[in-house]
C-alpha cells in the first residue's frame, strides 16, 4: 500500500509486513492449487487450458497494439504511450498524425533486462533459446551472478534451458527484478 494515499491512512493499522505477505501468498497457491488452478504468472492463477493469451505477450516481450487514450503499445520493438486526453487524442487522429505522447526503443542490456524482468514473472520463467532470439544474448552468461546469488538463497533455479523463479523468489519478486534490470 503506497504511503501518502488515502487507502494507505485508511489501513495503516492493518498493514502487513513481509511475513504476512508471504504467508498470504502460500495461502492463495494452497487454495488455488488444491482446486485445480494452474499458477503461471506472479499474480495470475487459471484452469488448465486457459491462460491469459493478451498478458502472455506482455511477459514474452512481444507486440501488441495499444488504442486510445493512454494507452501503451510495443510495435517492431519501439515501446509507445499515447496522448491521456481523449479531446487531444481526437484532435491528433482528426489531422491524420499518431496520437503518441512518448516513445522508446530498448536495446542491448536494457532490452535484456525488461525481458529477463518480464519472463521471471512468469513460472517458465527464462527460456534459452527465446531469450538469445530477442536480445542476442545468452542469459546464462550475462545474469551469471545474478542467477549465482539467487541460487544460493533459493529464490531462483536453473534447469536445462531456463531459469525461474522459486516459490519463494515470486514473494520476493521486486527485489529480485533489480538484479536483472540492472545487469
Amino acid at each position: 500500500i503506497e504511503k501518502g494515499t488515502q487507502f494507505y491512512e485508511k489501513f495503516a493499522d492493518r498493514r502487513g509486513d513481509e511475513d504476512d505477505l508471504a504467508e498470504m501468498h502460500e495461502l492463495t497457491h494452497s487454495f488455488l492449487s488444491s482446486r485445480g488452478y494452474e499458477h503461471y504468472e506472479i499474480s495470475n492463477y487459471c484452469r488448465h487450458g486457459f491462460r491469459s493469451r493478451h498478458n502472455q505477450c506482455y511477459w514474452k516481450n512481444q507486440p501488441y497494439i495499444g488504442l486510445g487514450p493512454s494507452a501503451s503499445g510495443y510495435i517492431e520493438g519501439r515501446r509507445y504511450k499515447n496522448h491521456e486526453s481523449l479531446a487531444r487524442y481526437c484532435r491528433i487522429l482528426r489531422d491524420n498524425q499518431l496520437p503518441v505522447r512518448e516513445s522508446e526503443r530498448l536495446t542491448g542490456a536494457a532490452l535484456a533486462g525488461e525481458t529477463a524482468m518480464l519472463a521471471l514473472r512468469t513460472t517458465e520463467g527464462i527460456v534459452r533459446n527465446e531469450f538469445i532470439a530477442k536480445t542476442d544474448c545468452d542469459p546464462f552468461e550475462i545474469f551469471r551472478k545474478q542467477i549465482q546469488k539467487f541460487e544460493t538463497l533459493n529464490l531462483l533455479k536453473t534447469e536445462d534451458d531456463r531459469i525461474f523463479l522459486t516459490p519463494k523468489g515470486f514473494i520476493l519478486f521486486n527485489e529480485i527484478l533489480t538484479d536483472f534490470i540492472q545487469c
